[in-house]
């Protein structure tokens, strides 16, 4: 699939006049002005490395095996747990380019048998460099990615493509089992839809799904009634008994009884329950 990159567009969040590197505050005061409507990412928003869910624990309660799954791509990590937990197809989505950069890189190293050592090495180098083409894992990179992807990162040249948590740390590892099975079941590139959470159910069309994981999403999204027609629009893309994983968000405003949780469980409650998991620490949203 060819995707329309502007390079212009894409350096927009970047100080240019000095040594390019990512401005938070700069890219978050712009991406409210593009998208008024969920500030804090845009198209090319440098992407996590790392995940800083549960992600072990919420696999174990949505038991993804023989399933059809729609994720957010992200750092990459909640679409190979679910391939790794046994999915039997994911598709992925992100409103950011760059998350479709990290999980190629992800993929590449599981599928060309990468020692546990030598991944979590090339996600600590990348995710600190200010030029992915001018690091130690340069070469991993450019193997990894396509055509139109390489061509993209040169025009990003000493511009962040990454991120990282706030400790700087890699906070989401698979363990030794998790990380054979993603060897294993990981295919290759995941099916990947750029697109933000308004636009997804268009992109979509007519796909079903057991599952959609659209955990560390909502929290973006600022309006009540917007947050509610993103989950109508996906209850249309979920099978009988499908389950949405949604965030931190509703799983803090149902732990203070917040206003906001209530207007959304209520516009939704004809068609679903709102579960709180206190050991995956995540809200799951269960068609009836």
């Amino acid at each position: 699939m060819l995707y329309d990159i502007n390079i212009d567009d894409a350096r927009v969040g970047y100080r240019t006049d000095g040594d390019g590197s990512f401005s938070r505050v700069l890219f978050v005061e712009k991406s409210r002005k593009l998208n008024p409507r969920g500030a804090a990412f845009s198209s090319y928003s440098p992407a996590y490395v790392s995940s800083n869910e549960q992600l072990q624990s919420i696999m174990q309660i949505l038991k993804p095996a023989g399933k059809n799954c729609l994720a957010i791509a992200g750092s990459g990590d909640a679409p190979l747990f679910l391939s790794a937990y046994g999915a039997q197809h994911v598709d992925t989505f992100d409103i950011s380019y760059n998350a479709r950069v990290v999980m190629d890189v992800k993929t590449y190293m599981l599928k060309n048998n990468f020692c546990f050592y030598d991944y979590v090495h090339v996600l600590r180098d990348i995710q600190t460099a200010p030029d992915v083409l001018n690091c130690l894992s340069r070469d991993v990179v450019v193997r990894a990615v396509t055509h139109d992807t390489l061509e993209y990162l040169h025009g990003m040249r000493k511009c962040r493509i990454f991120m990282h948590t706030s400790n700087g740390e890699i906070a989401c590892f698979p363990d030794s089992t998790e990380f054979v099975a993603m060897k294993q079941n990981v295919s290759g590139r995941y099916n990947f839809i750029w697109s933000d959470l308004f636009d997804l159910s268009g992109r979509i069309t007519d796909k079903k799904y057991d599952i959609i994981y659209l955990s560390n999403v909502l929290q973006y999204v600022n309006a009540t009634s917007d947050i509610v027609a993103v989950l109508n629009n996906m209850r249309t893309h979920l099978n009988a008994n499908g389950v949405i994983v949604v965030d931190s968000l509703l799983q803090s405003l149902a732990l203070a009884r917040h206003a906001k949780y209530k207007l959304v469980e209520q516009e939704i409650c004809n068609w679903a329950n709102l579960i709180y998991d206190k050991s995956a620490m995540t809200m799951f949203l269960k068609i009836r």
